[in-house]
Formats: C-alpha cells, sequence, structure tokens
C-alpha cells in the first residue's frame, strides 16, 4: 500500500515564493522554461488531480510532473525533478499546507 499525505487548503500558495526557495536549494541548473512547465504540471495535479481535501499518494507529484516534461519533449533528469518536487513540498508543509497526522 502507497504512503499518503493528507493536506489542506488553507489560501493560495505563492508561486513566487516557491520559486525562489526552489533555486535557493538546487545545485544544477533549471531554465525558467522548465520551471514553468514544472510549476504548471505540480499545480495542476495539486489543484485538480488531488483535489481539495485529497490524499497526496507517494511519489505521485513527482511521477505526474516527469511524466509532464516527457510528453512535452523535454529532457529533465527524474532525479532532479524529485528534488524540485521535494522542496516545493517542504515549502507548502513549512507554510501550513499539510495536515498533522
Amino acid at each position: 500500500m502507497s504512503k499518503t499525505v493528507n493536506f489542506a487548503n488553507k489560501g493560495s500558495i505563492d508561486g513566487a515564493r516557491v520559486k525562489v526557495a526552489v533555486y535557493a536549494r538546487i545545485d544544477f541548473e533549471l531554465p525558467d522554461e522548465i520551471w514553468d512547465e514544472i510549476e504548471n504540471s505540480f499545480s495542476y495535479c495539486w489543484n485538480n488531480v488531488i483535489g481539495i481535501r485529497g490524499q497526496v499518494y507517494e511519489n505521485q507529484l513527482e511521477t505526474y510532473v516527469y511524466n509532464h516534461l516527457k510528453s512535452r519533449n523535454y529532457i529533465f533528469e527524474i532525479e532532479k525533478v524529485i528534488k524540485v518536487v521535494s522542496i516545493i513540498n517542504d515549502y507548502i508543509n513549512m507554510t501550513g499546507g499539510y495536515l498533522d497526522n
């Protein structure tokens, strides 16, 4: 069984602040064009696939973002996607986006 995390929707997530958090913590190049695709696919998955008061399954967001990039013919290593999504999740967690279990 996959690990799940409940989340709460406590207002919108500031994309500009998330981007600053991501770029401050990565040690690889992330072109703005790829960042935009990551941000858009993460947001779509968060808002429409997972849905409000849903559950995030382990690796669901990483897989969704990676597959989105592939479908748009972007070459970006899965390890980098995992790192970026992890930072986004950390940011959301620090700003109160997740419910504590």
